[in-house]
Order: structure tokens, then C-alpha cells, then sequence
């Protein structure tokens, strides 16, 4: 199976989302679910989740992921520059 990551967004080579940690993809019945920090990975199950949170170092990385994201909704593009404007 071909992978494709955005990040911790993997997809497979259809472009359809799979788990982060053992890339199987959503169903119906059994949507994936992101995680609430983040917002950037992708799980299949709560336990995915927890293993990849505990054992594979998503914890720290969740946190920096968020802080940038809380970093950039903190500071928004500049507005246009009127002051070459007509009036």
C-alpha cells in the first residue's frame, strides 16, 4: 500500500485518510477519529490513539503543533495597506 502524509495526515493512494498508527482507513460504521489537540493526526481507534500518544511521542509533538496553530490564530495576515489609497 502506497502512502501519503501531510504531516501526521496519512492517506492512502487513493487519497482516502487512514489511522496515523496503523493506517487502516474509516468506514461508515467506524469513522476516524482526529485528535482533539491538533487536530492533525487521525485515528482508527482509542487505542491507537493511546499507544501512539504514550509510545510514540505524539504527546510532545500534539503540543507543538498546537502552539504553532494558537501562534498563527493569534496573529492574523496584515490587513491591505490603505494609506496608498485614493480618497
Amino acid at each position: 500500500m502506497q502512502l501519503l502524509s501531510d504531516g501526521l495526515q496519512t492517506r492512502d493512494a487513493n487519497g482516502v485518510p487512514v489511522c496515523t498508527l496503523c493506517h487502516r482507513a474509516g468506514t461508515n460504521d467506524s469513522p476516524l477519529r482526529v485528535c482533539g489537540g491538533c487536530k492533525a493526526a487521525w485515528y482508527c481507534s482509542t487505542n491507537c490513539q493511546v499507544k501512539h500518544w504514550k509510545r510514540k511521542g505524539h504527546k510532545h509533538l500534539c503540543r507543538r503543533i498546537s502552539a504553532m496553530q494558537a501562534k498563527k490564530d493569534l496573529n492574523p495576515p496584515p490587513l491591505l495597506d490603505r494609506s496608498s489609497s485614493p480618497e
